[in-house]
């Protein structure tokens, strides 16, 4: 037996496809996603932006935080059942999020991640929705603005809404027992996560429906950052 060659094809075996999948970023970050026909109106007229949103970005995962009004109180009132203090005077924004239900339901912290949550996210698991009450936000490397044209930001709050899975009575499914004890809360969340279709592609489609150039596939913070900053710079 030869083990030179044994010991190389393991080697390529072990590490050839997160090497691919790295390089898969670069394409998939700078050819642009699907846009509507309204979205392309909205792109082609930066000067119909009005609503400034926040993406707020981790290590691993990216958060959508909405500011809110009167519209968003009412899209988004059925939160009230699972304590978040829509009538709060405090309140500035909503923060939503959507991943893995293994993972993203445990991990309060990097600390909290098991192999096991790890496996089952890049394997394939349901999906959960992430909501978070919040106050004012402060501009850094990490929540960055992005302007969206009013009809741009109602089609955001579609997709959002869209994102949450209904139960038989058409209402969205909360998961009473699940949070990290921050004031946030958990829902069911629609369609399936896996390491081919992770939370920053989600994040990646609800700035595309919101009308901004994004690549086609973006499924870490740091692509999704450099996609924005390539295709859609004007907006941040």
């Amino acid at each position: 037996m030869n083990w030179k060659r044994l010991i190389k094809g393991l080697v390529a075996l072990v590490f050839a496809p997160p090497l691919l999948y790295l390089l898969a970023m670069v394409p998939g970050a700078i050819v642009p996603g699907q846009t509507t026909a309204d979205s392309l109106a909205d792109t082609a007229s930066n000067s119909s932006a009005k609503v400034q949103i926040y993406l707020l970005t981790g290590l691993l995962h990216a958060d959508i935080a909405i500011p809110v009004d009167a519209v968003v109180l009412e899209k988004f009132s059925f939160l009230k059942q699972a304590g978040i203090p829509l009538n709060n005077k405090d309140l500035r924004y909503l923060v939503f999020g959507w991943g893995s239900r293994e993972f993203y339901t445990i991990a309060g912290t990097y600390a909290d991640v098991t192999l096991a949550a790890t496996v089952t996210a890049i394997t394939g698991d349901d999906s959960v929705m992430h909501i978070v009450p919040s106050g004012g936000i402060t501009e850094n490397a990490d929540a960055i603005p992005v302007k969206l044209s009013a009809s741009g930001f109602t089609r955001m709050l579609s997709f959002l809404r869209r994102s949450f899975a209904d139960d038989s009575n058409g209402k969205p499914s909360w998961m009473s027992d699940k949070t990290h004890g921050y004031g946030d809360v958990f829902y069911e969340g629609r369609g399936g996560f896996n390491i081919l279709a992770p939370c920053n592609v989600w994040t990646g489609a609800a700035l595309r429906e919101a009308g901004l150039p994004l690549g086609i596939w973006t499924p870490t913070t740091y692509s999704l950052k450099w996609s924005l900053n390539i295709l859609a710079g004007d907006y941040n």
